[in-house]
């Protein structure tokens, strides 16, 4: 017999037993589930409800290097996980090519793009001299202060003021600091500073910040 037709069966009286061809029974259990043992990959398909898994879901691995060959890749609009503890469970970010790595101490390593904006660090010690500018060039602070990070120069004259990094500096090729302005410049003690007016004289206040 190819096939069978069973109609009307009421389950208080009747019951179906399937096997197969080897005499192997499907098992149901009292509430009416089935158990599964599925070799290869299971597609499930969400609805629009949800998935829930009340108990333990095995993998099947029994080495760690079989446990770590497991590739599970959920798809998801809206992926909600809960209850994650670090002591047992660890969640891995990635693009599916490259993933984020974690280093020992639990910082990550960054390749930063343009520019970065850092807070300004506290100075130990700080000075401030007082120099005069003219139409003759000078250099501005020539003594400076140990282990100097930065400067401040305000240009309180009556006339702009140009500056440069060597002699030679002209009102052509120098940095122009207006009258009543004032620049912050990271400058260490090594570097020299030079300064000139176009006309006139002026006068520079400049600190020096150091650690």
């Amino acid at each position: 017999m190819s096939s069978i037709t069973l109609h009307s069966l009421d389950s208080a009286y009747a019951s179906v037993e399937i096997k197969t061809a080897a005499g192997q029974a499907l098992a149901i259990d009292g509430s009416g589930f089935i158990t599964a043992n599925v070799n290869g990959s299971v597609t499930i398909v969400d609805g629009g409800g949800s998935i829930t898994v009340d108990g333990t879901v095995e993998l099947g691995a029994t080495t760690l290097a079989a446990l770590e060959n497991i590739n599970a890749v959920v798809t998801a609009t809206d992926l909600d996980i809960r209850d994650l503890t670090h002591v047992s469970d660890s969640v891995k970010i990635g693009d599916g090519t490259d993933f984020l790595a974690v280093n020992g101490d639990g910082s990550i390593n960054a390749v930063v793009s343009g520019s970065v904006s850092s807070l300004p660090v506290a100075m130990d010690v700080w000075q401030v001299a007082v120099e005069a500018v003219s139409t003759t060039e000078a250099e501005m602070v020539a003594t400076p202060l140990a282990n100097r990070l930065s400067v401040i120069i305000e240009n309180v004259g009556a006339n702009d003021v140009f500056i440069g990094p060597a002699t030679g500096v002209t009102a052509a090729n120098g940095f122009k600091i207006p009258r009543g302005t004032s620049i912050e410049m990271a400058l260490g003690a090594s570097a020299e500073l030079w300064a000139i007016t176009a006309t006139g004289a002026s006068s520079l206040r400049i600190i020096e910040l150091a650690d």
